[in-house]
């Protein structure tokens, strides 16, 4: 006989089924790694069509497995999930490690609260349902790369989750729309766009730096350009103010890479940065 939790835990598959859209494939794995045999994709919808999450996982379904979830950049306007594609889901699945990409609704239709909002209810969703694709739900790890660095250090700081790691954040890591950088035509033109996304909200409230005394302590690691001084600066500001308040940072400057370079690291099984995150994931 079947005991009350399985029933439920079958219901709730069953559910599940039919509240979400579900769009499963599976495909034999060329990679000689006997973590897992199958590399799987799932689409979810969430509440709308700009809010939805793609699961890759193994297909055997039987690991119980660490989950990253990637927010992608975009600052805070544009981007899709579909960024982080397979290359991306095999790099990590070759180490027994589910991982989840996730859309959010785009400024200036929506602004940053907004955008959190979403992402929590994706994180939310997550919890209680990766045991499905074999992941661990008490081992989260939030990923952000550019603008989805900024929003995985505001999601992380409030979450349940294993750790944060963000890639190639930058100034608005730490400073205010109208204290950003003006000898920047990167940062002129993204200090608007950064104001727009804020909107009328208190934007001390979205930005990192001022949102650490009240996290949770969860360890950080900071993947960034060394070459690109204003983005190295952010970093550095960052983690004194992470370190100050009793977090555990992990630093990993980068060179001769480019802002999508470095992100495209962890795409590649054996980069030097691929393996930093990995023994970060398994660290902590």
């Amino acid at each position: 006989m079947m005991s009350l939790s399985m029933l439920s835990r079958i219901f709730k598959y069953l559910t599940l089924t039919f509240v979400v859209l579900l769009l499963d494939s599976c495909s034999d794995n060329n990679n000689d790694s006997d973590v897992f045999n199958k590399i799987c994709a799932t689409s979810i919808s969430l509440s709308n069509s700009k809010q939805a999450i793609d699961i890759w996982y193994d297909g055997n379904l039987n690991l119980e497995s660490p989950v990253v979830v990637f927010i992608h950049g975009g600052g805070w306007n544009s981007g899709d999930k579909s960024v982080w594609d397979v290359s991306f889901a095999n790099a990590f699945l070759s180490f027994g490690i589910t991982s989840v990409s996730l859309n959010y609704r785009l400024a200036p239709h929506v602004t940053i609260a907004e955008q959190l909002n979403d992402i929590d209810e994706a994180i939310s969703w997550i919890n209680d349902n990766i045991g499905f694709y074999g992941g661990d739900s008490s081992k989260i790890y939030i990923v952000g790369h550019s603008a989805g660095a900024h929003l995985a250090a505001l999601a992380g700081l409030k979450n349940d989750i294993n750790g944060i790691i963000c890639i190639d954040g930058g100034e608005y890591l730490n400073e205010m729309p109208d204290n950003m950088s003006e000898d920047s035509d990167y940062y002129i033109l993204l200090k608007d766009v950064f104001r727009i996304a804020i909107g009328n909200n208190e934007p001390s409230k979205y930005v990192p730096y001022y949102q650490v005394e009240s996290g949770k302590r969860h360890p950080i690691m900071l993947l960034y350009q060394a070459d690109e001084q204003y983005r190295a600066l952010a970093n550095e500001k960052f983690a004194e103010k992470l370190r100050l308040n009793g977090y555990y940072v992990s630093m990993f400057p980068t060179w001769n890479l480019g802002h999508m370079g470095v992100y495209n690291q962890l795409a590649n099984s054996n980069s030097a940065a691929m393996l930093e995150v990995i023994d970060f994931i398994r660290s902590h």
